[in-house]
Protein backbone atom coordinates (compact mmCIF):
# COMPACT_ATOMS: atom_id res chain seq x y z
CA UNK A 1 0.00 0.00 0.00
CA UNK A 2 2.61 2.61 1.07
CA UNK A 3 4.98 1.53 -1.68
CA UNK A 4 2.48 2.77 -4.28
CA UNK A 5 1.94 6.19 -2.71
CA UNK A 6 3.83 9.26 -3.95
CA UNK A 7 6.73 10.35 -1.75
CA UNK A 8 7.91 13.82 -0.80
CA UNK A 9 11.28 15.11 0.38
CA UNK A 10 10.66 16.57 3.84
CA UNK A 11 14.15 17.82 4.55
CA UNK A 12 16.60 18.99 1.94
CA UNK A 13 19.68 21.19 2.23
CA UNK A 14 20.02 23.39 -0.84
CA UNK A 15 23.77 23.66 -0.41
CA UNK A 16 24.80 20.43 -2.00
CA UNK A 17 21.43 19.66 -3.57
CA UNK A 18 21.64 22.38 -6.22
CA UNK A 19 24.21 22.11 -8.97
CA UNK A 20 26.69 25.02 -8.97
CA UNK A 21 25.33 26.14 -12.37
CA UNK A 22 21.85 26.53 -10.85
CA UNK A 23 23.25 28.50 -7.91
CA UNK A 24 24.96 30.85 -10.36
CA UNK A 25 21.82 31.24 -12.48
CA UNK A 26 19.63 31.98 -9.47
CA UNK A 27 22.12 34.53 -8.18
CA UNK A 28 22.24 36.24 -11.59
CA UNK A 29 18.44 36.37 -11.85
CA UNK A 30 18.16 37.90 -8.39
CA UNK A 31 21.10 40.31 -8.65
CA UNK A 32 23.00 38.46 -5.92
CA UNK A 33 26.27 37.63 -7.67
CA UNK A 34 28.16 39.76 -5.15
CA UNK A 35 26.99 37.35 -2.40
CA UNK A 36 28.68 34.33 -4.00
CA UNK A 37 32.26 33.17 -3.44
CA UNK A 38 32.93 33.64 -7.16
CA UNK A 39 31.29 34.32 -10.48
CA UNK A 40 32.07 31.05 -12.24
CA UNK A 41 30.67 27.55 -11.90
CA UNK A 42 34.15 26.34 -10.94
CA UNK A 43 34.52 28.86 -8.11
CA UNK A 44 31.10 28.01 -6.69
CA UNK A 45 31.70 24.27 -6.98
CA UNK A 46 35.05 24.62 -5.24
CA UNK A 47 33.45 26.45 -2.32
CA UNK A 48 30.47 24.08 -2.03
CA UNK A 49 32.68 21.00 -2.16
CA UNK A 50 35.37 22.38 0.13
CA UNK A 51 35.91 20.19 3.22
CA UNK A 52 36.00 23.25 5.50
CA UNK A 53 32.57 24.30 4.22
CA UNK A 54 31.18 20.81 4.79
CA UNK A 55 32.64 20.59 8.29
CA UNK A 56 30.91 23.77 9.46
CA UNK A 57 27.59 21.91 9.33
Amino acid sequence: MFEDMPKVELHLHLDGALPPQTVLQLAECNDLLDQLPGDTVEAIAKQLLCPAFLLQW
